[in-house]
């Protein structure tokens, strides 16, 4: 292993929950606790830049790697908004390829665990690792998500909703009943959260739309990358539209009947007309 991995002294902050968290489990095999941080939040493109694992073996023993890695490409602002790291912070970190062997040590037979593991930091792990030549796959592993139960084991409905900021019930399923909740609803929301969350219509607007500051469309089919907007999908993901319009036209025709978003449509439509996305400078509310 490299400079960045290795065993975790016994006396670690978290060594003993991690070891505390195997025995509660009942772990048989290893288990990986790991989370990156990235280039954006497009699995398909974006580059890893800090990536941190610890591995606990049934008999106890941790093992760990931390290391900030060099993405070889710049880190976009709103990436950097959101986890801080820098262009100049990477500039003397091991590119991935450097320390792919470490992580696949690491991840050797061992089940998985990190929050929302299995729709981000897996398939951005493995676009990493098999461009550095080596497969992953999740088969034969037990993934262990906080997200998940979280999601799962919270309600997120109407009722709940009151319950949680009203302190009252509601059967709900009515629409003028369900109305009158969300007023409440939201009206409670402003006050708990009158430092924290805005209240002005433009920019809680922002604060609900729910997407990447990438995205070029309403759900990330087409994202940013630097001033091009490129594809996000499939074969074709990372290749931008001006590139596609002039030699994959073909593509761009065939997304136009399928059941892609309207906005979708409208961007890839122009593409095809020569219209391409332009990329302004973020607003007060886009990060």
């Amino acid at each position: 292993m490299n400079a960045a991995a290795g065993s975790v002294a016994g006396d670690a902050g978290w060594a003993p929950a991690l070891r505390a968290l195997a025995v509660r489990l009942g772990c048989d095999r290893p288990l990986v606790v790991l989370d990156l941080e990235t280039t954006g939040s497009a699995p398909a493109l974006d580059r890893i830049v800090e990536i941190g694992m610890v591995r606990v073996e049934p008999c106890t023993r941790v093992s760990h790697l931390a290391t900030l890695v060099h993405p070889g490409v710049p880190i976009p602002p709103e990436a950097t908004a959101i986890h801080g790291i820098t262009d100049d912070a990477v500039a003397s970190a091991p590119p991935f390829t450097a320390i792919a062997r470490d992580v696949a040590t690491l991840l050797e037979d061992a089940d998985l665990c990190g929050y929302n593991l299995r729709r981000f930091d897996v398939p951005v792990l493995a676009a990493e690792l098999a461009r550095a030549g080596l497969s992953f796959s999740l088969t034969g592993r037990r993934i262990f998500d906080p997200f998940v139960i979280f999601r799962r084991q919270e309600p997120r409905g109407l009722g709940a909703a009151v319950r949680f900021y009203c302190d009252d019930t509601h059967a709900g399923h009515r629409a003028v009943e369900d109305v009158a909740a969300t007023i409440r609803v939201l009206s409670a929301q402003l006050d708990r959260y009158a430092e924290a969350l805005p209240c002005a219509p433009d920019a809680l607007h922002a604060y609900c739309e729910d997407r990447q500051p990438s995205w070029v469309d309403a759900e990330g089919k087409i994202v940013w990358r630097g001033d091009e907007a490129c594809w996000n999908l499939g074969r074709q993901a990372g290749r931008p539209l001006r590139e596609l319009a002039r030699l994959e036209r073909g593509f761009l025709k065939w997304v136009l009947e399928r059941d892609f978003p309207a906005d979708t449509k409208t961007i890839v439509q122009d593409a095809l007309a020569g219209r391409f996305p332009v990329r302004t400078p973020a607003g007060p509310g886009d990060d």
